[in-house]
């Protein structure tokens, strides 16, 4: 009922609940182990099946947790970006505005905010030496599509896993180039 609400919609007693929930929530992530966060959280099964459960052959990465411009979004990816600031990986968090559910109209402009970031920023990742991973486990389905297509021009490769697994899914790049014309 809540999910796609930003801070400000919440009611006060909805947010104290979230609150008790998200707290709750990190301090379990906190303690528990590599399978058990493999188990906790989609995005970090994702993660750790990219990095074969050795979080620490990604500390030379840096991982950035896109996420929603919602209440639950904006605190489970902080939450995510502690857990991979533990494991002593970099880690930031991505807050796309208008980017949520609530509303096509929201999800549509979310979208152009996503693609506008992408464009502006992962060739300069591209271009300094870095691999660009769409880690496309966790999300809402629809987003995931989207980024599945945005992935397939602006990512080296998306990685999905399957419920119940623990290996990767891997989808290459398309081989192609877009001029300046097509990608405006």
């Amino acid at each position: 009922r809540t999910a796609n609400d930003r801070e400000g919609e919440l009611s006060p007693e909805d947010k104290k609940t979230l609150d008790a929930r998200m707290a709750e929530c990190g301090q379990r992530l906190e303690r528990s182990s590599l399978e058990e966060a493999r188990n906790l959280s989609a995005e970090l099964n994702g993660l750790l099946g990219f990095y074969e459960g050795q979080p620490s052959r990604g500390r030379e990465d840096e991982q950035i947790f896109v996420h929603t411009d919602t209440y639950q979004g904006e605190r489970t990816a902080e939450m995510l970006r502690a857990w991979g600031i533990a494991q002593g990986m970099v880690a930031s968090t991505l807050r796309v505005g208008s980017l949520n559910t609530k509303r096509l109209e929201d999800f549509h402009e979310g979208m152009g905010h996503l693609v506008e970031w992408c464009q502006e920023t992962l060739p300069g990742y591209r271009e300094t030496g870095y691999r660009v991973i769409f880690n496309l486990v966790g999300g809402f389905k629809t987003l995931q599509g989207f980024m599945q297509t945005l992935g397939m021009f602006f990512a080296d490769e998306s990685v999905y896993v399957f419920e119940g697994e623990r290996k990767l899914l891997r989808i290459p790049r398309l081989p192609v180039a877009l001029d300046a014309g097509a990608r405006e």
